[in-house]
């Protein structure tokens, strides 16, 4: 999920919403066209069992198109839909990416403080300096994941 994804899902539904009607009616047109010539052999040929076979043919063909065309502008719509909800909830994430990324810099810097506070009471400075240099790593590691989940949120 991201909001690039969401975005491009529900532009992508869109557009096929839009030019669904336009391939239908090229649809239908084909099959009136191909029914016709068949109904006018028939009819050039005197065969009245063909002429009807063809015409029950042509017909359930056209609503087989028609049947097809509202099944695609449904799934339009439910994508249309998806692609939004996509696109909100990466915004919901990223807006709370920062609360996240500022609860793991609190708690890193609360347990790094407490630790070198305890080496500093036991008596061991450099133990002191050292958990206070793995606090500051982890600071980095930290925020080099906020940036990592924040371009994801984006761009999935």
């Amino acid at each position: 999920m991201s909001i690039l994804g969401g975005i491009g899902k529900t532009l992508s539904n869109a557009a096929g919403l839009v030019t669904e009607p336009l391939k239908v009616a090229g649809k239908v047109v084909s099959t009136a066209v191909h029914t016709d010539l068949n109904l006018l052999k028939d009819v050039v040929t005197l065969n009245p069992k063909a002429f009807v076979k063809d015409a029950a043919h042509g017909i359930n063909e056209q609503v087989n198109n028609l049947a097809e065309g509202a099944t695609h502008q449904i799934d339009h719509v439910g994508g249309i839909v998806g692609g939004q909800a996509e696109t909100l909830g990466s915004t919901v994430k990223l807006g709370t990416e920062p609360l996240r990324t500022a609860g793991h810099l609190i708690g890193n810097h609360l347990s790094g403080a407490g630790d070198a506070v305890s080496d500093l009471a036991d008596g061991h400075p450099g133990d002191a300096v050292g958990d206070t240099f793995q606090m500051y790593k982890r600071d980095g590691k930290i925020l080099q994941d906020h940036g990592h989940r924040v371009l994801h949120d984006l761009v999935g």
